[in-house]
């Protein structure tokens, strides 16, 4: 009678520490909440970024958009495409939380920072590394670029 209990303990414990959610996440229906619990309304169309975001230091926003790329090493950035071709990275203040792996093309709402700012070829490099892109890809980037980035102190995922 007591050889099963252990094993079983022993399960317990291993299924409920497992969890292939990432870090800071909370699934409430249909949605899933990374990082500070914020809601939807008064966001705007990441589309539509240009027309809220002005030329300084950073803005308080809160955007909506459909996620084009996660960083497939631990979710711990996302892109966005805000208007006129560009892209925006999203990062998570003080990777406090992360976006499941597998989120490409799933519709995200978030609230926090946006600014512009440059990214050195070091760093372009490791977000190419971290998007699974080739060695001759990343061996391509040889100059900084300006980036539109927002630090999201919570998302939402549909």
């Amino acid at each position: 009678m007591k050889n099963w209990i252990i094993p079983l303990l022993v399960f317990s414990f291993l299924v409920a520490c497992n969890s292939d959610r990432p870090k800071g996440s909370d699934v409430e229906g249909e949605l899933e909440y990374f990082g500070d619990k914020i809601s939807k309304d008064g966001a705007i169309s990441s589309d539509n970024f240009f027309d809220s975001f002005t030329e300084g230091d950073s803005i308080p926003l809160k955007l909506s958009g459909k996620i084009n790329d996660v960083c497939k090493k631990k979710g711990c950035w996302m892109s966005i495409s805000i208007g006129e071709d560009k892209e925006m990275m999203v990062r998570f203040k003080d990777y406090g939380f992360f976006v499941p792996l597998n989120a490409d093309g799933r519709m995200a709402t978030f609230e926090g920072w946006a600014y512009k700012e440059v990214l050195s070829i070091e760093e372009l490099k490791h977000y190419a590394f971290d998007a699974n892109q080739t060695e001759e890809e990343i061996a391509a980037i040889l100059s900084p670029e300006v980036s539109y980035t927002f630090m999201a102190n919570g998302v939402i995922i549909e």
